[in-house]
């Protein structure tokens, strides 16, 4: 099993790199450089990659080693996957040696055996030294620079990879960590091959939405929070590049909505652990779910809110004026969310977050709790959500706007903590209060809509004439939206409410 975190580095930070005190205090064997030249291979309709595998022939020096990998995870830059190397004399694959993989199978059909050949190519220079990132522990230090070719079209390579070869993935959180310090750096969750599959796909990554990770009954209930709260972070860490490289809204909604999880998840767990363990740097994922939600706020309110106003209402110059105002509010709002993520104390936030999950400190010392399996803990801390949610919809004010956005969010909750435990649980009866759960959110969520839209147009309702009589048609079309959405509401909760639980 391979374990390696991968990290992606500006160019105009290698030569900062080759200074760092870090590396030459931790330096266990010479640096050496060689050019290392892969050809991947798939089928033309990607079956490979379509079952999670990779295929490489990779040529160092005069030497061709077959690399198959297939498998394991990614989680925060910390990729762990099974890799199987064999010699081959020339670049021809060494099919015979795969029988012993997990791709035996998939090969054994000689139609695969003929289809297969090159998809893409990377070539770049690697310089590896063995690093003692922590005293014992071994790891590899590999910095790669060089390119991904597909389809005649080429893609940088600015990496760095930390592979360990003896001791734990704490310490290779840390050491990275410290090499943070002095060089700025972001985390990778794409390997080179997912690089080249989109390349050779001529496509952008598409937003990553949230998956919950296929839960085993006997894992214990502090390692199933950390299965849960990696998958969250990938899906953060998963719309970053398109965060900061295109204007799809979708990028920043899912960056948002992985925060959200995950902190609803250490909310969830909060019985099992001790908040004050995780309050700081919860706090600090908060702060940046600030920013991406200014973002997603405008980005609805300019996609969403103002186009069927505008409809009906065409020729009103004064909702154009209105719409060049929030479009230049939009776009503002976008510049913050991207330098938010661009930042070198987000990656710090990440690496912080990777070893507070890895250390787990709640597992041990006092206050410690029993590990429970996550299948005798699930219905106790489903049981704990499903009260606070249902006493939210009882005291709730159904006049007031800030009662109904907190039962908005214990709904939220709930609908997360279904689908963190949804292997764990009936089908059927997940299935329907995740419907119920949905409907709510819809109604409470046109709710919430025009408490937003009255706040974004408070900033944008200068005194200007033209812009005030815009901004009252605007308000006044989102209350009576939001009207119409609470004479459903009593029905939807009385329905959800209801429900017999299935845990």
């Amino acid at each position: 099993m391979e374990i390696e975190l991968k990290l992606t580095i500006a160019a105009s930070e290698i030569r900062k790199l080759s200074r760092s005190g870090l590396l030459r205090a931790a330096r266990r064997s010479p640096p050496v450089t060689r050019r290392l030249y892969s050809v991947y291979y798939d089928t033309a309709e990607r079956t490979l990659a379509r079952a999670g595998m990779a295929l490489r022939l990779r040529k160092a020096g005069r030497r061709w080693i077959q690399t198959f990998k297939c498998g394991g995870g990614v989680g925060t830059g910390l990729h762990q996957r099974e890799e199987y190397e064999a010699p081959t004399p020339a670049q021809l694959l060494n099919l015979a040696a795969l029988s012993g993989t997990p791709a035996a199978r998939l090969f054994s059909d000689p139609g695969l055996r003929e289809r297969i050949s090159p998809v893409f190519v990377t070539d770049f220079r690697r310089t590896t030294s063995l690093m003692e990132i922590h005293p014992g522990e071994i790891a590899e230090l590999a910095i790669d620079t060089g390119t991904i070719s597909a389809r005649g079209v080429t893609e940088p390579i600015r990496e760095i990879e930390l592979e360990l070869k003896d001791g734990t993935p704490v310490h290779l959180f840390g050491f990275a960590r410290k090499l943070l310090d002095e060089v700025d750096l972001r985390l990778e969750n794409a390997s080179k091959a997912e690089r080249g599959y989109a390349l050779l796909a001529g496509l952008k990554p598409a937003p990553i939405r949230a998956v919950s990770p296929p839960l085993e009954p006997a894992t214990g209930s502090t390692g199933a929070l950390r299965e849960i709260a990696g998958a969250c972070l990938a899906q953060l860490m998963g719309n970053e590049r398109g965060v900061l490289g295109s204007d799809d809204p979708e990028y920043v909604h899912q960056s948002r909505v992985g925060i959200r999880r995950l902190r609803s998840a250490f909310n969830l767990f909060r019985p099992l652990v001790p908040r004050a363990l995780v309050d700081e740097t919860l706090g600090r994922f908060r702060t940046l779910a600030l920013r991406l939600g200014a973002a997603r706020d405008w980005d609805v309110f300019v996609a969403e809110t103002l186009p069927p106003i505008r409809e009906a209402f065409p020729g009103e110059t004064a909702l154009a004026r209105l719409a060049e105002a929030a479009d230049a509010s939009q776009q503002l709002a976008r510049k913050q969310a991207r330098e938010a993520l661009a930042a070198r104390d987000h990656t710090r936030l990440l690496l912080d977050f990777a070893l507070l999950l890895h250390e787990a400190p709640w597992q041990s010392g006092a206050g410690a709790t029993p590990s429970a399996s996550i299948s005798e803990s699930a219905p106790a801390l489903l049981r704990r959500q499903w009260k606070r949610m249902r006493r939210a919809g009882a005291t709730a004010d159904r006049n007031d706007a800030e009662s109904l956005h907190a039962l908005r969010i214990e709904i939220k909750k709930m609908r997360y903590a279904l689908e963190f435990f949804e292997a764990l649980l009936p089908a059927r009866g997940v299935r329907t209060l995740l419907q119920g759960s949905a409907e709510l959110q819809d109604i409470l969520g046109r709710l919430n809509d025009e408490a937003i839209t009255g706040r974004l147009l408070a900033t944008l309702d200068t005194g200007n004439p033209e812009l005030s009589f815009a901004a009252g048609l605007v308000r006044g079309w989102t209350h009576a939206r939001a009207t119409a959405a609470l004479d459903r509401f009593e029905t939807a909760w009385r329905r959800l409410s209801r429900l017999k639980p299935c845990w």
